[in-house]
């Protein structure tokens, strides 16, 4: 439910506020109540030290992948954004395989 609120909000928002816009006030959101889950569990929100490199890699890319998709919201019509969106996993599944060398099981 909440990601299709947030789906109806960048919509109605185009042409009122750009993409950077609307990504930095989802992060504006997202990262208190993500240093309340680490807070809770107790864990360094940089996380630990050695994977630090690629959390700040992974957070990169995905925010770049937001702010693809909230333009891709913004500029297509809403059932193309959006099945764009879902074809995410098959491509991070092909992609696992070819740069992390994870094993392709019969159900992926």
């Amino acid at each position: 439910f909440s990601f299709s609120c947030m789906f109806l909000f960048v919509k109605l928002m185009q042409g009122r506020a750009n993409t950077f816009t609307m990504g930095f006030y989802r992060a504006l959101c997202e990262i208190p109540i993500a240093l309340c889950f680490c807070w809770q569990d107790g864990e360094h929100p940089a996380g630990p030290p050695n994977a630090r490199g690629w959390l700040w890699v992974r957070g990169g890319t995905g925010a770049a992948a937001v702010l693809c998709f909230f333009y891709a919201i913004q500029h297509l019509p809403l059932p193309d954004a959006v099945t764009l969106q879902f074809t995410t996993p098959p491509f991070a599944a092909a992609f696992a395989v070819c740069l992390a060398n994870e094993k392709w099981m019969l159900l992926d």
